[in-house]
């Protein structure tokens, strides 16, 4: 009988240690995406032309002549969801579907090809989507000398990110024009 009730109790701390596990993969997991804040952070780089407000929750580095919004700090090797902002000179003034069409750092190649016009700031930008390992969405802007993109990169379309960048686009302005 002491055999059995051991062998009961090891099965009944087993089935509490996978029970505690999953909910701590599950409360991981949420605590991960930031929560919607109505509290917005002014940014501005001088140097990339970029000047917006971000909800509160984010991290920001400005790295390789890119500014980059994250939920945690960037982990070398991996791919964690971002919103990135990036600057290019259009010194032959393309239009920005010819630009996005002749520039492989833009990955309108992965998309469909569809373009959508939405508002960036005061200003009118074309707006794709693509896939690789996970899914983008980059809007496109020509201002000035510049072609601006700004994408978000994200797992699931119901991905908390997506709606970041769009509550954020409105708030842009070019200050390198």
């Amino acid at each position: 009988m002491a055999t059995g009730s051991i062998i009961s109790d090891m099965r009944k701390l087993i089935v509490v240690i996978i029970v505690v596990a999953l909910l701590a993969a599950v409360w991981l997991s949420v605590k991960s995406e930031p929560a919607p804040s109505n509290e917005l952070i002014n940014y501005q780089s001088v140097d990339l032309g970029w000047q917006f407000a971000y909800p509160k929750g984010y991290l920001v580095t400005e790295k390789d002549k890119r500014i980059i919004l994250t939920t945690s700090p960037i982990k070398i090797g991996s791919h964690q969801p971002n919103i990135t902002f990036e600057q290019y000179p259009n010194r032959e003034k393309k239009s920005v579907p010819d630009w996005l069409k002749s520039e492989p750092r833009s990955n309108f190649s992965l998309s469909s090809g569809r373009l959508e016009e939405v508002a960036i700031g005061q200003l009118t930008g074309l707006l794709y989507r693509w896939a690789e390992v996970y899914h983008g969405e980059t809007v496109a802007v020509a201002a000035g000398n510049f072609i601006y993109l700004a994408t978000v990169t994200y797992q699931k379309p119901t991905d908390q990110i997506r709606a970041d960048l769009a509550a954020l686009l409105p708030t842009i302005i070019f200050t390198n024009q």
